[in-house]
């Protein structure tokens, strides 16, 4: 059982901002400082000697336990491109859960799976089940594929044929988009359909056992025009709504006139459907809501779901590229609100359209949006490509301004790892704890490198969990830290056992992590921080309890 602390700012960051919120930082339970890296040979007896596992999707439950899935590879690749793939449950410290098939891992191997081609979709029922769901090749022809896994890791031989179903579309090829399950277990998946000549939208609805619905639409599926003629759709995200009426955001790809941008005759849409796939028009204009773009803009979605407050306002998060600008066509996270009618909001950004300067966004690093409880808005994205690019974890309000109360003083939370990071996924367990998850390749040497999973959790100094007691280090007579202010070295005395030693900056990155012996503490060395105002936090080994003080470094 968990409670909460309330704990005052003031012993943590100063008076000067004591009414605001306590801040996020990395969690100090939670893997080195907060920053879990799961190390491939963790999973070698599982998977056999491989060196890359490019994670491409992340859920967290609501047991808190984190669900990874992507590529793995006997080589190293950065593009992480194989034929195997792995499903991958952790605990929520982030160590892998034994009661996931033994070893936390399933391989879906080349050898006995040979047609899979791409998963990347993942979808946790209340029951704890996962759908797992891509795209499979064989005979010329691509199919969706949808695999059922029990919650102890085998699959659900109730779905199809030992937990897995493969279907074919309208058209002789077909991938698979995005998908979600509604209250009755039936599933909705957003699929493209195309021949060598065309390519159209396609929305397939599936039985809770993996059998086609041939209720839904025309024996399973439905091809929506949603006002544009030649239904030549792109699907990239959708939401099940509580009355199991659903929501999909799309392109339609329409052909530019001579002369004009490339995409200038692109139009991106939100729309509506009733749980049997019928377009509400009453849903913006005639169904749908056309979002607003440049001429010279092309709009890219590359998560997978909408976000929904209990309101019923609606956000879409996708990336904004003007191929107009400049002769370098960096991308931008984008979030667009409308009202649950489909109304864009007028004074959320522009006209609706709130565009989050700082934050990369690319087909080769995502970024990830999601609503906390108070509907706030996450998100997570690189600063910039290459190694040791930044990491970004922004909170936004519900006007569309900078959350400052985020991190105390800012609304992002910053910092790099020394190496190539990736961390575009966020979700969120309880007590407002938020984990980002992606992969990292550390460089060693030619040949050498690997691909992994990484994964942090930032927690809010309002909530701790029922086992851990903060004390400020000003409160008791035990533990000393001194000087402060401090110059290039700061002392440390009075403790029993050794102890972890994290020192954070006023916007809640970690600056410096160290360990301590009891025997020889030695000083902290602090050479290399700024001027300016910390705070520090200390845990000794099997304690319960996390020191804290405010620092200034002069």
């Amino acid at each position: 059982m968990k409670k909460i602390f309330i704990l005052s700012l003031s012993a943590l960051i100063g008076s000067s901002i004591s009414h605001a919120q306590a801040p996020y930082f990395l969690d100090p339970n939670f893997g080195n400082g907060g920053v879990e890296v799961v190390r491939n040979n963790e999973w070698t007896p599982q998977f056999g000697p491989y060196v890359t596992y490019k994670v491409r999707n992340m859920i967290v439950g609501a047991d808190d336990k984190i669900w990874l899935s992507g590529n793995v590879a006997a080589i190293y690749t950065v593009e992480g491109v194989s034929t195997d793939h792995a499903l991958t449950r952790l605990l929520p410290n982030g160590k892998p859960d034994s009661s996931f098939n033994g070893t936390g891992h399933i391989n879906f191997g080349a050898t006995n799976q040979p047609d899979v081609k791409w998963l990347d979709n993942m979808v946790l029922l209340p029951d704890n089940k996962l759908l797992y769901a891509g795209n499979s090749t064989q005979n010329n022809m691509s199919r969706t594929l949808f695999y059922k896994v029990n919650n102890n890791g085998t699959f659900d031989n109730s779905f199809g044929t030992n937990g897995v179903v493969r279907h074919s579309g309208p058209l002789p090829f077909n991938e698979l988009r995005t998908l979600d399950v509604q209250s009755t277990g039936k599933i909705i998946a957003l699929t493209a359909s195309f021949n060598q000549s065309v390519t159209k939208g396609a929305i397939l609805r599936l039985n809770s056992n993996g059998s086609i619905d041939n209720t839904f639409g025309n024996n399973g599926y439905t091809q929506p025009e949603i006002g544009f003629p030649d239904n030549k759709i792109y699907y990239g995200m959708m939401k099940v709504l509580p009355d199991n009426s659903f929501l999909v955001v799309g392109t339609y790809a329409g052909e530019a006139t001579a002369g004009a941008p490339p995409y200038s005759a692109y139009q991106d849409f939100i729309a509506k459907f009733s749980a049997d796939g019928i377009l509400q028009t009453s849903f913006g204009t005639n169904g749908k809501t056309i979002l607003p773009k440049t001429s010279t803009e092309r709009l890219s979605f590359y998560n997978k779901y909408v976000d929904i407050d209990p309101n019923g306002i609606i956000y879409i998060n996708c990336s904004a590229q003007d191929l107009g600008s400049a002769t370098v066509f960096s991308e931008a996270v984008t979030v667009y609100k409308l009202s649950a009618n489909g109304t864009l909001v007028s004074n959320y950004g522009q006209n609706g359209r709130l565009g989050i300067p700082g934050m990369h966004a690319g087909n080769f690093y995502y970024y990830d949006a999601q609503l906390q409880q108070d509907n706030r808005l996450l998100v997570a994205a690189m600063t910039d490509t290459g190694m040791n690019a930044g990491y970004r974890i922004k909170r936004i309000n519900t006007d569309g301004s900078d959350d400052l109360t985020f991190t105390g003083s800012s609304a992002s939370i910053t910092g790099t790892r020394n190496a190539l990071d990736h961390f575009h996924f966020l979700g969120m367990q309880s007590n407002n704890k938020i984990i980002v998850g992606g992969w990292g390749r550390k460089e060693k040497s030619n040949g050498s490198d690997t691909l992994h999973p990484v994964i942090m959790r930032l927690a809010d100094h309002e909530t701790v969990d029922t086992s851990t007691a903060v004390v400020n280090i000003r409160d008791q007579q035990q533990i000393k830290v001194f000087p402060n202010p401090m110059g290039n070295n700061l002392y440390i005395s009075g403790m029993k056992a050794n102890a972890s030693v994290l020192i954070f900056d006023i916007s809640g990155k970690a600056m410096l992590n160290t360990t301590l012996s009891a025997t020889a503490p030695g000083p902290v060395d602090c050479s290399k921080l700024a001027a300016g105002l910390y705070w520090l936090q200390l845990k000794e080994e099997r304690s319960a309890t996390i020191y804290t003080q405010k620092l200034i470094k002069q």
